[in-house]
This record gives structure tokens, sequence and C-alpha cells, in this order.
């Protein structure tokens, strides 16, 4: 781990568009970043460990970051993969707790961490934008809720199809990529390797995506949200 001296992409415009911080000033932004340091990690590396004091959370700049689980027979559950945007340790930050997962980067990452200290600072200061990360929260819950019932009432099939999709456009010719490899999103899914493997076989098959590397087309979206198995 090391401090970041060089210019980065993550800037306090970009960083208005995160959940977290909808509502802020551009000056309460700009005093955060000032208050905040960039970091980067390299692929093992972790970003924290579970069982950690939460002092911090991180907006991911560039890379991927996983959130996984080790048993003490160090089998490794995956709960996500996380990429620029997006923000890890948050959760547990809001919840006064400690790290319940472990933070590992994937490859080369770089990320602004964001201290308890300076973001409830501010927020302590603005009942306002208070109430309105409750709303977020409880989106989040709801959505979190969703992906609960998916992955518990739908199958195989179905699961791999909502996370395809997620809020891409519903329309033939959209491409999307796959930020994670297929055995992370496999595991995301509850499902093996191989098992996510042929479902995406099975519907490049069918006709309804397209499938290079990571790389998938959308051919028969209507057919893909009908189809059941």
């Amino acid at each position: 781990m090391s401090l970041m001296s060089e210019a980065l992409l993550l800037s306090p415009k970009r960083l208005a568009a995160h959940p977290l911080f909808q509502g802020w000033s551009p000056d309460a932004l700009k005093q955060l970043f000032a208050q905040s340091e960039f970091l980067q990690f390299e692929s093992g590396q972790f970003l924290f460990k579970r069982g950690g004091h939460c002092d911090a959370f991180y907006v991911i700049d560039s890379g991927q970051v996983q959130l996984q689980m080790r048993s003490p027979a160090g089998k490794v559950k995956v709960f996500n993969c996380l990429k620029a945007g997006e923000s890890a340790g948050d959760a547990y930050l809001l919840m006064n707790s400690v790290y319940r997962v472990d933070a590992i980067a994937l490859d080369s990452v770089r990320v602004l961490k964001i201290t308890a200290e300076a973001f409830f600072g501010y927020l302590a200061q603005q009942p306002a934008l208070m109430r309105h990360l409750l709303a977020t929260l409880s989106e989040r819950l709801h959505q979190l809720l969703g992906d609960v019932l998916t992955a518990n009432l739908h199958s195989g099939t179905q699961r791999v199809i909502c996370y395809l999709l997620g809020d891409l456009p519903l329309k033939n010719g959209v491409k999307t990529t796959l930020h994670c490899s297929k055995a992370q999103i496999a595991a995301a899914l509850n499902l093996t390797p191989e098992h996510f493997s042929r479902i995406l076989h099975d519907l490049s098959s069918r006709g309804f995506i397209a499938v290079d590397g990571r790389h998938i087309m959308f051919l028969d979206v209507d057919g893909l949200c009908e189809y059941h198995r």
C-alpha cells in the first residue's frame, strides 16, 4: 500500500454522483478531498480484513475490489466485485461496526480513503443531508431484499438473466462487459463456475445473447425476458 502522488481520475465532481454524497455542495466535497487521502493497493493486497476496526471507507478510483469471507477451513465465499465509482466499507462505518468481510484488490487498485471523522463531521452540521442518507440506505435495503428473494426463488438461469440485464436498457443490440471473472460472478450468484458457463452457452445457443470473452451483446431481449428454465 502506498500514498498516491499522481493525478487521479476521481474528483469532487465525480464523487457527487455517488449515492452517499448526493446533495453535498461542491465546497463540501472539496473539503472532504482535502481531509482524505489517495492510496494504491496492488493485486492480492487487502484494503481491510474481517474483524478489523472500521474507521474509514474507500471509494474506488480504478481497478477492482473483491468482497469475500474466508472460512476457518480456508474456503473463500465471494460476495461482490466492486469497480470504479463504487465504495467498500461504507456500510460497516454507518453501522458503527467492525469490517465483516475482507476487501482484496484483484488488480492494481486506486482508492480514496475517507475517514469517519471527515464524513460524519460534515453530516453532523447538515440535518437535511442526514435525512437524505437515511432515504438512500432504505433504498439499498429494498434492493438487497430483492437480491435475496431473487437468489432464493429463481432458478440459476433466471438469476443469471437478472444479473446480465441489470439496469441496462431493454433493447436488442445493447452491449455490456462483465467486470469480474466468470468464476467470481458465479460465486456471487451461488452457482458453480461450470453451471454459470453452461447457462451462458445455453442462452447463446438459443440466440438470446452473443458471448465473446467478457463481452456480451443482447440479440433477443424479449426472448431472454420470457425464457424460463
